[in-house]
C-alpha cells in the first residue's frame, strides 16, 4: 500500500513539474570535450533573461524549459568564444523530449525525425553558403545572384525531407530571409555597381515580401530590414502604418513592426523643426491603431531637445558628491560637454577642449563637463589622468542623455543666459575655429 502511494505521488509530482513546460533532455554526439562546452535551450525567440542553462549529466545535458506556442525551439552550445545554434521543432506540449544532437565542424544537427532532419540539412547549407557570400571576392553579377538563388534550392531540398506544414513553412520563410540577408555581406566583397546590386536585392525583397505574412516572420530580425526597405524612403509614419496594415494580416507581425516603427519615429524625428506635427501624427496613429499611449509621453519627454527647452531636471552632482543646480549659471552662457571615461573619441576632444577653455576671450561663457559613466570611481581616474578641472559634473543615471535623446558621445550643447537650450548638437572643440567663433560671439 505505502508503494502504490509513494507511485501515485510521483506521478502527480511529475504532472505538477510538466504542467507549464517540458523536460527536454540532449545527448550530444561529440568528439569536442564535454568540460569545454555549455549548452543553452530556449524557446525560439525568447529574450536573453528567458534563456536556460542545460545542465550536463555525463555527456547528456538537461533542461526544464516553457512550451513554446507554435512548437520551434533554439539549442546553442557554447565553446569559449565560438557560439553554435540550432533550430528544433518539438510540437508536443507538455511532458519529456529525449533526443540526440551532433556536434561536428562546429555545426550542429538533429535527426531524430524527417522535421528536425529537414532543418539541420538547411542550416548546415545555409551556413555554407554564408562562408561562401562572406569569403569570396569574385567581381561578377551573375555569379553572386545564382550564389543568392542557391538558398533557394537548399530550401527545396530541406523541405522535400520535412513531414510537417509548419517546418515546411518554416524553412521556406528562412531561406528567402537568408537570400535577402545575404546581400549586404556580398555587397563589401563584390565590387558590383549600384544599380546591379539594386536589381539584385529588389529580387530578394520580393520574393521575401511574398511569404513573410507567417507567424515565424517574428523570428528572424532581418525581417525589419526587409519592411524598412519595402517602405518608400519618404514615408512618414501614418503612411508606414498604412503600408503594414495593408500589406500584412497576421498580428504577430503586425505587433512586432508597430513597436519598430513608433521607436525608430521616437529615436529620428526632428523634435527642433516638427515637434507638434510630429506629435499630432503620432497620437493619430496611436488612436487609430489603439496603440499604448506610453509612446505619447516618450515622444513628449523629447520637448528638451527642441531650442528654447529649459534644462532637464536631472540629479548631477560634482566630484565631492555634492548635488549641483544648473541655475547656477544663470546669466552666462553655458558650453557642455558630455562624455564618459571609458569614451575614447570623448577623451581625444579633452585636449582641444582644454586649448579652447584657455584660449577663449568671452567672460559670458563658462564650460561644463557632464560625464555619463554609471560609477563615480572610473569618472575621478580619469579626469586625474587628464588633468582635467573646471565645471566637472556626473549624471550617472543616464538621465541626461536619456532626456535629451542622446544616443553617442561625445555630445556637445549650449545653454543660453536663460538656462534654455540654444544649440542641440554644438560643433565639438576639434572643429577648430568654427567653434571658436561662434563662442566668441556669443552676447
Amino acid at each position: 500500500m505505502k508503494k502504490i502511494a509513494t507511485t501515485i505521488f510521483a506521478l502527480l509530482f511529475a504532472l505538477v513539474a510538466f504542467a507549464d513546460g517540458k523536460v527536454v533532455n540532449v545527448s550530444l554526439d561529440t568528439t569536442v570535450s564535454s568540460d569545454s562546452l555549455k549548452l543553452y535551450f530556449s524557446v525560439l525567440g525568447d529574450s536573453y533573461d528567458n534563456i536556460v542553462e542545460m545542465q550536463r549529466k555525463g555527456d547528456a545535458y538537461s533542461a526544464k524549459v516553457r512550451n513554446s506556442a507554435d512548437g520551434f525551439y533554439q539549442l546553442t552550445v557554447v565553446k569559449g568564444y565560438l557560439q553554435s545554434f540550432l533550430y528544433l521543432y518539438l510540437p508536443a506540449a507538455d511532458g519529456e523530449e529525449n533526443f540526440q544532437v551532433k556536434f561536428e565542424n562546429k555545426t550542429l544537427s538533429a535527426n531524430f525525425n524527417a522535421d528536425n532532419n529537414a532543418l539541420s540539412q538547411f542550416m548546415a547549407a545555409k551556413l555554407a553558403l554564408d562562408r561562401k557570400v562572406w569569403s569570396d571576392g569574385v567581381n561578377n553579377y551573375a555569379y553572386y545572384d545564382a550564389l543568392l538563388d542557391e538558398y533557394i534550392l537548399e530550401c527545396d531540398k530541406a523541405v522535400a525531407l520535412a513531414a510537417t506544414a509548419e517546418t515546411k513553412e518554416f524553412i521556406t520563410l528562412w531561406s528567402r530571409i537568408s537570400s535577402y540577408d545575404a546581400c549586404y555581406p556580398m555587397r563589401r566583397n563584390a565590387k558590383l555597381s549600384r544599380e546591379e546590386f539594386a536589381s539584385i536585392i529588389a529580387k530578394r525583397l520580393s520574393a521575401a515580401m511574398e511569404i513573410l505574412d507567417s507567424d515565424y516572420s517574428i523570428y528572424f530580425p532581418a525581417t525589419q530590414s526587409i519592411i524598412k526597405e519595402s517602405a518608400p524612403r519618404d514615408a512618414n509614419l501614418a503612411e508606414k502604418f498604412e503600408i503594414l496594415y495593408t500589406k500584412f494580416s497576421n498580428e504577430r507581425i503586425r505587433d512586432y513592426i508597430k513597436v519598430m516603427l513608433v521607436d525608430g519615429f521616437i529615436n529620428s524625428h526632428d523634435y527642433n523643426k516638427e515637434f507638434e506635427s510630429g506629435l499630432e501624427m503620432l497620437s493619430a496613429v496611436v488612436e487609430k491603431y489603439s496603440l499604448n499611449k506610453k509612446c505619447i509621453k516618450e515622444y513628449e519627454s523629447r520637448r528638451a531637445t527642441v531650442k528654447g527647452a529649459d534644462f532637464p531636471d536631472v540629479v548631477l552632482r560634482d566630484a565631492n558628491g555634492n548635488t549641483m543646480d544648473f541655475s547656477s549659471f544663470r546669466g552666462k552662457y553655458v558650453y557642455i560637454d558630455m562624455w564618459a571615461s571609458w569614451c575614447m573619441p570623448c577623451v581625444k576632444e579633452i585636449p582641444y577642449l582644454k586649448q579652447l577653455e584657455q584660449e577663449l576671450e568671452n567672460e559670458d561663457v563658462v564650460f561644463l563637463s557632464i560625464s555619463i559613466d554609471k560609477k563615480v570611481e572610473p569618472w575621478l581616474n580619469k579626469m586625474n589622468a587628464l588633468d582635467v578641472h573646471g565645471n566637472q559634473w556626473i549624471n550617472s543615471d543616464n538621465k541626461f542623455a536619456e532626456v535629451l535623446n542622446v544616443k553617442g558621445i561625445p555630445f556637445f550643447l549650449i545653454y543660453d543666459k536663460e538656462g534654455k537650450l540654444y544649440i542641440y548638437n554644438a560643433p565639438r572643440p576639434s572643429s577648430g575655429d568654427v567653434l571658436k567663433l561662434l563662442l566668441e560671439n556669443l552676447k
